[in-house]
């Protein structure tokens, strides 16, 4: 709305510099990700045959509202050409000549602010590779200056610049040559760095470049870049690139053709990139509340969110420790009464409770392993509560506590109680322990030669000897050892290690058996301890074996791809159930008659056969690859399809389909052996529980994703026959697949076109990155980018992965992945999967829980959750159609005072409205005397035309509509009117009594001031909620609010009557009802009195009285007792800023208005929005779940343009139109800033939110200061109400907990300013709980 005009910043439009690099590197090193670009365009000059200067977008800069477009020019002078011919250049400002210097980058650090400390470094290297005569050759160039990985690239700089500098570099070049070569690659002249890149390409001087030398320039940035496949096709690009820049077909191309078409490519991509980046730095702002603004309620908070995160976890683990401490202490205990306790004392005790902790721990760690039982529990009612997918981390944490106690529980037993035992006095120890070992006191050898100790020592080291073989250096091979015993590290080692464990539970079951001192077998517990477990275990091991010879699989396809990956394709066993995400265990006899290794399953649930794609990188993988590629043939050559380049693969095919039976067995015998078991659950399995999924795949980390994949496709493909689809399933997922090899995208091109092709809705929306690729910017892969961006924009094919699925090169910038998708995706839930490195586990988790802000606090609820009796149209119902009926069916929880219904389209309610009474529950009392009698009082409006005309005359012509003709008392005008003395309401009252009257404002567009002559008034509830009594001659009054006062009456017969008067508040600067409405207070007079009466007249204050109507609202405050408590929100979730206002609309085409201008009509809006009415109801949108094209959830948090708000008003008034609303988590806390603005004038306007109360905390004038103003927030006993006046020229804040979901409204109750879009909508999601949640709609809802 405002123009930059008003905040001080110069408002002019220029040409953005050309470069590369739209964001360079950020803090965690990776770039930025690079958003979809339109295709290239071209336009060619009459004047000269080839591309026109002028063709380069035009973008705008920071300060871009308003101003003329301009354009500074100058004439440059090619090489080599004259200057006649010379085309026009456009000269560059300071400031795109600093986001110029991201471009074209020959070095990483183009500017890195110490040049001479990186030309120290630089001439050091110099020095050591110079020849005797004092030059650097050539091939040690890119050595010294930090191109060491690029030779060949750094080669081809050095002779050009040596051509471009006439030097001689045949025999190298000096220091001084070597600096000025130097600072040419990193000065800050961006066409210094564009002249040398052309200089690479234009080999012989003559400044021309030709097809064959772009050719040979691409080939050297595929090299450099490892793009085998774009190293094939350089002939191919070169010509696109001719074509594009050399419509006219000259031959060559020049510098400023080159310059053109990386400005083309910068301005393409660099609005798109600009509007990410202001995104996700409002993004930022919504989604940092105020409990993450200082160091102690973040730590707070923090740790609120990781136990509300690792709850399972927690009370697991938890539960785990609480039974080994409870086994310790009874041990304990229990062990005082053995009489070796005596001799041996508190050594034995712990002795004992370790070995029975041990004993639960042996039997506890088989459980986790068990993982049949695991999968099938995953889709229990145990999921809720245990996290199944930490099975492993659980078994690891239990093995750790095993080695932990058996090491305490030998060392007590060898340093402590076998010496005392050994060396105890004789005759005592005969006392006490020798009946029990036959009156012999053993030595210290006859201990330790004991068969409890024998099995000990053997358990002892069978489990270190498993345990170290299971640790993460020796089970990933990172630990080197030297020949013969370099085979115990790696999983092979681990593998049948942890099979010599059998051993261990056998000498623990002998250790528990047989001992020193005999008991009965039914007091020797270990066994019992481990007989489930183990026999858990068994039976899952022998029923695998089982199913080895149930499902047995036939190949039906093995692929080799570059990139040592080998994909299988297996016939599917009608038995063989999975869910995507799910794993399988594959055993070839022919490699290993033991082994048994676990792979994802790529295939879908629906696909016909089973595949799994196998990363060959050990022994076991290595060998089953080379027997599979023995078997298999390159496939016969064929045409590449349309819009695909060749991909070339090695397979092996069956001659039949693949039902088993049909299969050729000739062939199968060729190949490899292949059982499989399982399959397994995993946590990608649980994809379907989320609104939106974001899969995240490292190289072979993408094979658990491509089986969901392929499930969203097989759910598009309308050739694939399936079973309708219970229960809840995605919306869309983003799937992010980095790899470093060109070749990896041929392991799953076939997934990529069907992507294309069936997916044209958008659901998924896949993202490739290859980060061989130098980063955008660097002059070593510009051609690069210039060919990824011409292919795909002409042909729709990429150059990498030979698909339509654009490629992005180096890495993902994974905060702005989560920011966007966090803004696009607002209240969605969204699902992280992530396989790959552990490396980015830790950044994922955190970035997981930094945009993961709900808030887990829980208030008292109003279970509400009836929106669909709300009643305004189009909001939460349609309009009731002539000759129909709807039921408001609902429930009032909480409050207690007035209330009012009326109308909610257009201006009925000018005529269709009533009060709501509502009683303190039975039996209940008034905080205050009960009254005497109580007395509803509504204040209204009377046109003297149909208002319904009124409005839809002014909206026609965008003026401001005709004001009322008079105000009413309980429908009637008053005695101050012409013609209506008799239509006055009078209130006949007695003397010495208490009445509560029961004020309403149903008018539509004025707040009114009241007040009785000669009384005093004491307010005591509004807006249906108590409030600290407070006595005042006036009142305020707004549309929509309520106000319940006591009135006490004189204690005798006044012998008077009193006039009851209102009249508006009025601040801003339209036209408005300057009339008075009264009323008549008649004490009830004693018998046979005829005595005229005087009539007192009441003092009102000034119709501009803000003075007066501040300090009466600051006087409301809520009774905050421990019976009507102020549930304050103290901490808020999510801050909004909201500017409510007036602007304009711009006038229709040849049409003359009558708003501001003759070219304008009035508008208002909030945030600069003003809200277009829909024509479905959005609760209706938002139940059914079919809310596109019906509203969107992306209203601003805070005003798009940031100005003066209270000052001199800006020049541009013109507003944005839309149906937009804010969507809020449940039960999320809400702090609300309300801000007037002086665009045509101040004004205090009266919002209204439907569904909640809200607290006002806080109000004053001005601009709102966030460093000073919440100081003072009063959130001891705010007033509680649902509808509050922003004061005019000033602020008001309030806070509320998103408690009650569905759609709810907020509007200016002015209601001109309502019809002028002064409103918007609040969507609240539903909770967890069923009371949580939004009620189904009534039958009889009114339909559109």
């Amino acid at each position: 709305m405002p123009d930059k005009k008003s905040t001080g910043e110069s408002s002019r439009w220029m040409l953005e510099s050309i470069h590369v690099d739209n964001g360079g590197p950020n803090e965690d090193g990776s770039e930025s990700v690079p958003s979809a670009k339109p295709p290239l365009t071209r336009s060619v000059s009459n004047a000269s045959s080839s591309l026109s200067r002028t063709s380069s977008s035009l973008s705008r800069t920071k300060s871009n509202m308003g101003g003329a477009v301009t354009r500074n020019q100058s004439t440059t002078k090619k090489r080599n050409a004259a200057p006649s011919n010379q085309p026009q250049k456009i000269e560059r400002t300071a400031s795109s000549a600093t986001r110029g210097l991201n471009g074209l980058r020959f070095l990483d650090r183009t500017v890195t602010g110490r040049e001479t400390d990186a030309w120290k470094s630089i001439e050091r290297r110099f020095n050591q590779f110079a020849t005797p005569e004092g030059k650097l050759p050539k091939e040690k160039f890119g050595i010294c200056v930090g191109m060491g990985d690029s030779k060949e690239f750094a080669a081809e700089v050095f002779e050009a610049m040596a051509r471009r500098r006439n030097i001689d570099a045949e025999d190298g070049i000096t220091k001084d040559e070597l600096k000025i070569f130097w600072e040419d690659m990193t000065r800050k002249d961006y066409d210094c760095r564009l002249q040398i890149f052309f200089d690479m390409c234009d080999k012989d001087g003559d400044g021309k470049v030709t097809e064959d030398e772009v050719r040979e320039l691409i080939i050297l940035s595929a090299s450099e870049n490892k793009l085998t496949n774009l190293k094939k096709n350089a002939s191919t690009y070169a010509s696109l690139i001719m074509e594009e820049l050399d419509p006219d077909h000259h031959g060559f191309i020049e510098i400023y053709h080159l310059e053109t078409l990386l400005s083309l490519m910068v301005n393409n991509a660099s609005q798109p990139e600009a509007m990410q980046d202001q995104t996700a730095n409002t993004l930022t702002k919504a989604m940092i509340p105020s409990k993450y603004r200082d160091p102690v309620s973040k730590f707070l908070t923090h740790s609120k969110e990781v136990l509300h995160e690792n709850w399972k976890k927690i009370w697991v683990v938890s539960l785990w420790l609480f039974i080994n401490l409870l086994l310790t202490m009874w041990k304990i205990e229990q062990i005082k009464t053995n009489p070796l306790f005596q001799i041996s004392g508190l050594c034995l005790s712990f002795a004992k409770a370790t070995a029975e902790t041990l004993k639960f721990n042996m039997a506890l760690v088989l459980f986790p392993v068990c993982r049949k039982t695991l999968t099938n529990l995953r889709s229990t009612f145990l999921s809720t509560f245990i996290p199944f997918d930490d099975n492993i981390n659980f078994h690891k944490l239990i093995a750790l506590a095993i080695a932990i106690q058996s090491f305490i529980h030998t060392f007590l037993h060898l340093t402590c109680n076998f010496p005392k035992i050994s060396t105890y006095p004789r005759d005592t120890f005969m006392q006490l322990v020798g009946p029990a070992l036959n009156f012999i006191q053993p030595t210290y050898l006859d201990l330790m030669l004991t068969t409890v100790s024998i099995t000990g020592i053997f358990m002892i080291l069978v489990m270190s000897f498993s345990f170290t073989l299971a640790t993460h250096s020796f089970r990933r091979n990172i630990v080197k050892l030297p020949w013969p015993l370099s085979n115990l590290a790696g999983f092979n080692a681990f593998w049948y290690a942890h099979h010599l464990l059998v051993l261990a539970y056998v000498f623990l079951i002998m250790h528990g058996w047989f001992l020193i001192i005999d008991k009965p077998w039914y007091y020797k517990t270990t066994w019992m301890y481990v007989a489930v477990p183990v026999s858990l275990y068994t039976h899952e091991r022998v029923f695998a074996r089982y199913q080895d010879l149930k499902f047995p699989v036939s190949i039906i396809k093995a692929v080799i791809y570059s990139g040592n990956v080998l994909a299988l394709y297996m016939s599917k066993p009608p038995e063989f159930k999975y869910k995507s995400g799910m794993y399988l265990f594959v055993k070839c006899p022919d490699v290993s008659g033991f082994e048994w290794h676990p792979f994802s399953i790529t295939s879908a649930p629906k696909d016909d056969c089973l595949s799994v794609h196998i990363r060959c990188l050990g022994d076991w993988t290595k060998d089953l690859r080379d027997r599979f590629q023995k078997v298999c043939e390159p496939p016969a050559a064929k045409p590449a399809a349309k819009g695909n380049l060749m991909r070339m693969e090695t397979r092996a095919f069956s001659t039949s389909n693949t039902n088993e039976d049909n299969l050729d067995q000739q062939q199968q015998e060729g190949f490899p052996k292949i059982i499989i078991k399982g399959p397994f659950g995993a946590p990608a399995q649980n994809y379907g529980k989320f609104d939106i999924l974001l899969l995240i795949g490292l190289g072979i980390g993408a094979t658990p994703f491509i089986s969901i994949i392929k499930d969203f496709l097989n759910r598009m493909n309308p050739n694939v026959m399936h079973s309708r689809q219970l229960g809840k399933y995605p919306e869309r997922a983003y799937f992010y697949w980095v790899t470093r090899e060109q070749g990896s995208f041929e392991w799953f091109k076939g997934v990529m076109d069907d992507i294309a092709t069936y997916d044209t809705n958008n659901i998924i929306e896949m993202h490739n990155y290859l980060t061989s690729v130098y980063e955008e910017g660097d002059a070593r892969s510009a051609l690069i980018h210039m060919v990824q961006k011409l292919q795909h924009a002409k042909n729709g094919v990429d150059i990498v992965s030979e698909s339509r699925i654009k490629t992005h090169f180096a890495r993902p910038n994974w905060r702005k992945v989560f920011s966007g998708m966090a803004d696009t995706h607002q209240y969605s839930r969204i699902g992280v999967f992530y396989c790959g490195s552990p490396t980015l586990t830790k950044p994922l988790r955190e970035l997981c829980q930094e945009f993961s802000l709900e808030t887990t606090t829980r208030h008292g609820i109003r279970q509400l959750r009836t929106g669909w009796a709300d009643g305004p149209a189009y909001i939460t119902q349609c309009p009731i159609q002539t000759g129909q009926s709807y039921v408001y069916n609902y429930t009032i929880t909480g409050q207690r005072g007035t209330l009012f219904w009326h109308a909610h389209i257009s201006w009925l309610r000018a005529t269709v409205y009533g009060p709501i009474i509502i009683l303190p529950k039975l039996g209940a009392d008034y905080p205050f005397a009960k009254p005497y009698k109580e007395v509803p009082i509504i204040f209204g409006e009377w046109f003297n035309a149909d208002p319904e005309a009124i409005i839809s005359q002014a909206l026609l012509t965008g003026g401001g509509p005709n004001v009322s003709d008079a105000y009413t008392i309980n429908g009637l005008p008053g005695p101050l009117y012409n013609c209506s003395v008799k239509d006055t309401f009078k209130l006949k009252v007695k003397a010495g009594k208490t009445y509560l009257l029961r004020m309403i404002n149903a008018a539509l567009n004025d707040e009114l001031f009241f007040s009785i002559a000669n009384h005093t008034l004491t307010v005591v509830d509004v807006d249906a909620l108590y409030v600290k009594p407070f006595e005042t001659k006036t009142i305020l009054i707004a549309p929509g609010q309520t106000t319940n006062i006591l009135l006490k009456t004189k204690p005798k017969y006044p012998g008077a009557k009193f006039f009851m008067m209102a009249r508006p508040y009025v601040t801003g600067l339209g036209t408005f009802d300057n009339s008075t409405v009264a009323g008549i207070l008649e004490y009830e007079a004693p018998q046979h009195s005829t005595k005229k009466l005087p009539l007192f007249k009441p003092t009102l204050p000034a119709l501009n009285d803000t003075s007066f109507a501040t300090n009466f609202s600051n006087k409301l405050r809520s009774l905050a007792s421990a019976q009507f408590p102020a549930n304050v929100p103290q901490k808020v979730d999510k801050q909004f800023f909201f500017t409510v206002g007036l602007g304009t609309n711009p006038c229709p085409h040849n049409q003359t208005c009558q708003g501001p201008t003759n070219a304008t009509m009035f508008a208002a809006s909030i945030n600069n929005i003003s809200f277009v009415m829909p024509t479905t109801a959005l609760l209706q949108s938002h139940f059914s779940g079919r809310s596109n094209g019906v509203y969107l959830s992306n209203f601003p948090i805070d005003p798009i343009m940031p100005f003066n708000y209270t000052g001199n008003p800006p020049n541009n008034t013109m507003v944005g139109n839309g149906t937009k609303v804010v969507v809020l988590p449940f039960n999320t806390s809400v702090e609300l800033i309300m801000q007037d603005t002086s665009i045509l004038g101040a004004e205090s306007h009266p919002l209204h939110l439907h569904g909640f109360n809200f607290y006002v905390v806080g109000q004053g004038f001005g601009n709102f200061d966030p460093n000073k103003d919440p100081s003072n927030f009063n959130l001891a006993d705010p007033v509680e109400r649902n509808t509050v006046g922003v004061p005019s020229g000033g602020w008001v804040a309030i806070r509320f907990l998103a408690d009650n979901p569905g759609v709810w409204f907020m509007h200016c109750h002015l209601e001109v300013h309502t019809s002028w879009g002064l409103k918007m909508a609040w969507v609240v999601l539903d909770g967890k709980l069923p009371n949580q949640k939004l009620l189904p709609p009534p039958a009889d809802l009114p339909k559109c």
